[in-house]
């Protein structure tokens, strides 16, 4: 069976490289741009990334059987900037 939902991170910078997807029965919840996300567990991730997304883009179809909401993420490497990451500004 196909997911209902589905979420795309893209690597840093990159409105065309999707780094990791996840698919699911039921909605994710809510990411806003300024979230930091850990990257540690995705393929191919540095121990010294750390992702903010930066903006979002929701894409809405229907097919036969069920409608479908698939969310893509767009981020910025902030690396371990501990200002940054935890929402302290200089």
């Amino acid at each position: 069976m196909e997911h209902k939902y589905a979420l795309e991170i893209y690597y840093p910078g990159s409105v065309n490289s999707v780094w990791v997807w996840f698919g699911s029965d039921t909605p994710f919840q809510a990411i806003s741009i300024g979230d930091i996300i850990n990257p540690g567990l995705f393929p191919d991730a540095g121990a010294d990334v750390m992702l903010r997304v930066t903006s979002l883009e929701h894409i809405l179809w229907s097919t036969k059987n069920q409608s479908k909401h698939k969310i893509c993420i767009y981020t910025e490497d902030i690396g371990k900037n501990e200002a940054l990451r935890f929402g302290f500004h200089p």
